[in-house]
């Protein structure tokens, strides 16, 4: 896609959509003739593999796989912290990049559950400031990417300013809000870091407290989730790992009020996947919320379409649903094959994390189990 930027200031807007079109090419590729037995041989395969990357210096960071609630594997490759040797392991805390887009979805959802907000309102209801371009956007098209905002992280600029200052999110949209649309509301769609900024804004003001408190109350402590946050400038945080952009270079700085709803949380693979398995269960929302998901999503293509904070692609009948995320000096990305119930969560200390090689691998073997060994 278009949208993709490859440059180190603005890795953290990765949406990784054109990967995830090239997972799901490789796994729907027939592999009967090479069928591993069993899921434990499978993830021995796996972890092999995933060793040599670590000792060959392409991988450092935390990979979960499981089955349903069963976890197959979880386990930590390179250092955490490299001047120390300090390993990764399955507590290590990662920022989780744009994966935080399906949070402030689901926050979204439950607002309208609530009876506080719909997604068809007028952003403008709910925004202190509002300029007149943006008097027809709903909530719903800020979700989609169908908004016309364009992306603060698209202006190099601006981007770089923001990045190393100590301004509040207030300051990030004051960046953007004189800027003209791409196009009319709904016609068309742009990766808007922009929208998904504004919608923590939305939360905010709907639920009387600020985005993250409302995120703790709502999802994290109830769900347990006692590793994930909203990662602050000030922030010291236990088992934190330490961001890389390549090797041994240290991630460049960034101000964290600056990715905010849009990229900002940080969290472990097992709280991952207590999110997940809540969310796919309608424990976090309604299933009719879920529904809605996909019933206003827009076709990115042929097989992928992006919903909530989510995207969804189909091909030859296998169906996945999956987000990654890139910030400075961290990659990541969960996917989430409803057929084989089948999850793969990674989370790496690494900007350069050979994702589109890793993904693949895993799940191509996972795959490679025959249906009965599968739950």
């Amino acid at each position: 896609l278009n949208t993709i930027r490859k440059g180190a200031s603005t890795r953290w807007l990765y949406v990784f959509a054109s990967m995830c079109l090239a997972l799901v090419l490789s796994v729907a590729s027939p592999l009967a003739a090479q069928s591993t037995a069993s899921d434990a041989e499978a993830i021995e395969v796996i972890d092999a593999a995933l060793t040599r990357f670590a000792e060959g210096g392409q991988l450092s960071g935390t990979i979960l796989i499981a089955r349903g609630a069963e976890v197959l594997l979880e386990k930590g490759y390179g250092y955490a912290v490299v001047g120390w040797e300090i390993a990764n392991t399955p507590e290590t805390v990662y920022r989780i990049g744009s994966i935080t887009k399906q949070f402030t979805a689901m926050a979204i959802l439950k607002l309208q559950e609530d009876g506080l907000l719909t997604v068809d309102d007028l952003i403008c209801n709910h925004l202190e400031e509002c300029p007149e371009s943006w008097s027809a956007i709903t909530i719903h098209h800020l979700l989609t990417h169908t908004s016309g905002i364009p992306s603060y992280t698209d202006d190099y600029a601006v981007l770089s300013k923001l990045m190393y200052s100590t301004v509040g999110s207030a300051t990030v949209v004051d960046s953007f809000i004189d800027e003209p649309l791409q196009f009319e509301p709904g016609t068309n769609w742009s990766y808007s870091n922009s929208g998904y900024h504004l919608l923590g804004d939305i939360i905010a003001r709907a639920a009387g407290v600020n985005y993250r408190r409302y995120l703790q109350e709502t999802f994290f402590e109830p769900l347990g989730m006692e590793s994930t946050d909203l990662e602050r400038n000030t922030s010291i945080i236990s088992n934190m790992a330490e961001g890389y952009s390549t090797g041994r270079s240290r991630a460049a700085y960034i101000n964290m009020n600056v990715p905010y709803s849009a990229g900002a949380l940080i969290s472990t693979v097992g709280d991952l996947l207590k999110w997940e398995q809540a969310l796919f269960n309608g424990q976090v929302v309604s299933q009719a919320s879920l529904d809605t998901l996909w019933e206003g999503a827009f076709h990115l293509d042929e097989q992928q379409e992006y919903g909530y904070g989510l995207i969804r692609e189909t091909q030859d009948g296998r169906v996945s649903i999956s987000h990654g995320g890139g910030i400075n000096g961290f990659t990541s990305l969960m996917i989430y094959l409803p057929e084989a119930d089948l999850t793969v969560i990674v989370l790496t200390n690494r900007e350069d994390t050979p994702m589109d090689v890793l993904a693949p691998l895993i799940l191509d073997e996972m795959l490679k189990v025959p249906e009965a060994s599968s739950p």
